[in-house]
């Protein structure tokens, strides 16, 4: 295919994480402690920067894995717009960007309490 380009190198694309509370799936997360050969992670606050999105639920202790690139399901926290610059809520949800870090774009509409695609931009 002319003037393809495709990366020779992803570093951190997914990351592996220790959960300082009990992780949901789906949701943004990111950095709650000291750095202790792990990433502790729990939920994102509301318009914080997160270190990724939980691949799948983590249990309190538990290691999991951290997607940070790519259209990722993220669970919605409020009726979202395709292409709406998105920010995390206070449970690590996205939401319409207000104020908060844009943590990404939507690629599709999204309901509340469902998954949406996410273009990430947190790297």
């Amino acid at each position: 295919m002319p003037n393809e380009s495709k990366p020779l190198f992803r570093p951190a694309a997914t990351i592996t994480a220790r959960a300082t509370a009990a992780v949901t799936g789906g949701r943004l997360v990111a950095p709650s402690g000291p750095y202790d050969g792990n990433f502790p992670v729990a939920h994102c606050g509301d318009g914080a920067s997160p270190l990724g999105v939980a691949a799948a639920d983590i249990a309190l202790g538990q290691l999991g894995t951290l997607l940070r690139e790519g259209i990722v399901p993220v669970t919605a926290g409020g009726s979202i717009t395709a292409g709406a610059a998105l920010q995390s809520d206070a449970q690590g949800r996205v939401v319409t960007r207000t104020t908060g870090r844009t943590v990404g774009v939507a690629v599709a509409t999204g309901t509340s309490g469902l998954p949406v695609q996410v273009a990430l931009s947190i790297t």
